[in-house]
């Protein structure tokens, strides 16, 4: 969670001022960013922003060329990167795919549109492009700046708080139900996965 703030604390500023001012409701989204841009540079906050992201930016750099990081030797031929992640992980995969233009698969992420120009995304439209997110309902996490992309909302049951609409499993286990024709395929190699979906 302090992760999350360290990452987005601008954003989240703006929007706990908007529950008392309606500044995200009226102003334009070009302002918005530029308020957090600008916030960000004045609190030197782009050191933690790159230890949070910069050693992924670099990792999938060299995988797309076929380099092993790790070990800096050439694997032959370059590569196709998919990012995934959950939560932070998701918001990271969001950014690092939206710089690089590579597609990005993320689980409850915190949205990173407003945030865009603070992570020095050239172009909103990368976002459009290439970020799909899940997103549970009552999920506070994603409630986090703005999503954009490719955002597809589940559901989740009444008896779940905010957290446990957050978890992980909830999500994978609402898309093998949606999708049962497929996730058998997919989550064969996990045979424990129907059992945690049953409980």
């Amino acid at each position: 969670v302090l992760s999350d703030i360290n990452l987005f604390y601008e954003v989240i500023s703006l929007q706990l001022t908007s529950t008392l001012l309606p500044i995200t409701g009226i102003l334009p989204d070009s302002v918005l960013m530029w308020i957090i841009k600008s916030a960000n540079a004045y609190s030197l906050n782009d050191k933690y922003a790159d230890s949070a992201y910069g050693h992924v930016l670099s990792y999938v750099r060299d995988a797309k060329h076929g380099t092993n990081f790790t070990k800096r030797q050439m694997v032959p031929g370059r590569r196709r990167v998919v990012l995934t992640g959950h939560s932070l992980g998701g918001a990271v995969a969001n950014i690092v795919g939206a710089k690089l233009r590579l597609r990005a698969v993320a689980f409850s992420p915190p949205g990173i549109y407003w945030s865009s120009h603070k992570f020095g995304i050239p172009s909103t439209d990368r976002i459009d492009a290439e970020v799909f997110s899940v997103v549970p309902e009552r999920d506070v996490v994603p409630s986090i700046d703005r999503q954009r992309g490719l955002v597809q909302y589940i559901t989740c049951p009444e008896e779940f708080s905010s957290i446990g609409c957050h978890d992980i499993i909830h999500s994978l286990c609402n898309l093998a139900n949606a999708c049962r024709d497929y996730s058998k395929d997919i989550f064969n190699p996990f045979p424990d996965f129907d059992s945690e979906c049953s409980s």
